[in-house]
């Protein structure tokens, strides 16, 4: 046997359901929160470790072109000079250089990666 409700039995049902909903709402905009904040953490640690090897890498370059600077500027003075035996064997040791150099290559793994995911906004 059931006995009729009153409506203030199905007003406190409805705010029962509607509090359960909200706060299961409110409870996953906290986690998406957390875990893009997490996120971004783990993008900001992975993109200034890869400034980090772009600059190693920068550095490398830049002492390889001053190395290929002086190997230039040893050619441009030595092809003032008069061509003697002496000579020729130095000309063809720094023409060895000449197409001697290390391409440049930017580590943009953690760039691409955020712009996959359009996640510029966490950044």
């Amino acid at each position: 046997m059931t006995h009729k409700k009153k409506w203030g039995e199905y007003l406190l049902e409805f705010f029962m359901l509607f509090l359960a909903v909200f706060l299961g709402f409110v409870a996953e905009n906290i986690r998406e929160h957390t875990v893009e904040n997490d996120r971004a953490k783990e993008y900001a640690i992975s993109l200034v470790q890869d400034l980090q090897n772009d600059t190693t890498s920068l550095n490398t370059q830049i002492k390889s072109a001053e190395i290929y600077i002086a190997i230039t500027d040893s050619l441009l003075n030595l092809s003032k000079e008069r061509l003697e035996v002496s000579n020729t064997a130095k000309f063809s040791f720094y023409t060895r250089f000449i197409y001697w150099t290390v391409p440049l290559s930017w580590n943009r793994a953690t760039f691409e990666q955020i712009k996959k995911f359009r996640q510029y906004q966490v950044l």
